[in-house]
């Protein structure tokens, strides 16, 4: 660093003295305009980065609400499945379908055994279709057996349960 410094000043002293009254006017003027340039451009960047981001977080918060409201449009449409309990939804599906139900035990949260004596095979097939398509209610065990009338059937297991 010395030897850079001694360089310099010797370099200087060989100057006229216009041109080192020259050297000592410009020179500071040339380090400011290098320091104005500098900031401006750092500061340009900043501005423009800070708008960047301001965008990208008004984009943001738009997409999360679009999220929540698709989400609650989801849950809105799905509330009148998924939100009736199963007996619910057994027993309302058995009174259109004309299926007289005995009994209804609970096994688990999702699960119950229906009690059903005689019913139609028919009958009881689109009932249980509609369980599982409408539903999600499907039969897990089922046990049944030839009823004496003709078409109909004893079932003396029906186990449902959500899938």
């Amino acid at each position: 660093m010395d030897k850079l410094k001694q360089t310099l000043i010797t370099w200087f002293s060989g100057k006229t003295e216009s041109e080192q009254r020259l050297i000592k006017i410009a020179g500071p003027v040339f380090v400011l305009f290098l320091l104005i340039t500098v900031v401006t451009k750092i500061n340009t960047g900043v501005t423009s980065s800070q708008k960047k981001l301001t965008q990208q977080l008004e984009l943001n918060l738009w997409a999360k609400q679009q999220i929540d409201i698709i989400k609650s449009a989801n849950a809105n449409a799905g509330t009148s499945v998924n939100e009736r309990s199963i007996t619910q939804i057994i027993n309302s599906t058995a009174k259109r379908f004309g299926v007289v139900v005995e009994r209804i035990q609970p096994q688990k949260t999702d699960m119950v055994k229906v009690g059903i004596n005689e019913i139609g095979f028919n009958d009881l097939m689109r009932w249980l279709v509609e369980l599982q398509t409408k539903h999600n209610i499907s039969a897990q065990n089922i046990d049944f057996s030839k009823a004496d009338t003709n078409g109909m059937v004893k079932v003396r297991r029906l186990d449902l349960g959500r899938e």
